[in-house]
């Protein structure tokens, strides 16, 4: 049982950490995190950060940590391979959401900023010629 809180805190904070190291190099500022009871969350703060960067910084905890979760797996200890699994899947549902924003992002155009505040994003998109 312990393994498993373990696996979940090191995974909240690997999860948000990688969004929040993403928001960092964008802006050059310090990210805002949070941790409820029910969520956890790394925001930009007020900055609105470009479609290309914010998609990557959505998108990286997932695609990072199912990689290097995978890769090390036929060489983690056999009492070990039950947690990295666990760590994997834990991120990938906890990535539920994002990759939700990432595929509402990936329908709008390349000018497009985004807000998130940790709680909420918004997306702030250019008029249509002639509008």
């Amino acid at each position: 049982m312990s393994g498993i809180l373990l696996v979940t805190a090191g995974m909240l904070v690997l999860h948000e950490g990688l969004h929040g190291l993403v928001f960092w190099i964008s802006t050059g500022a310090a990210p805002k995190f949070a941790f409820k009871w029910y969520y956890a969350s790394a925001s930009p703060g007020e900055w609105l950060l470009p479609r290309r960067a914010f998609m990557f910084a959505t998108l990286l905890p997932l695609v990072a940590i199912t990689a290097v979760g995978l890769l090390l797996l036929p060489f983690a200890a056999s009492q070990l391979r039950y947690l990295l699994i666990l760590l994997v899947v834990f991120n990938a549902s906890g990535a539920a959401g994002d990759f939700v924003v990432a595929l509402r992002l990936a329908r709008l155009p390349a000018e497009t900023l985004v807000r998130d505040s940790g709680s909420e994003v918004t997306f702030f998109t250019p008029p249509v010629n002639g509008a």
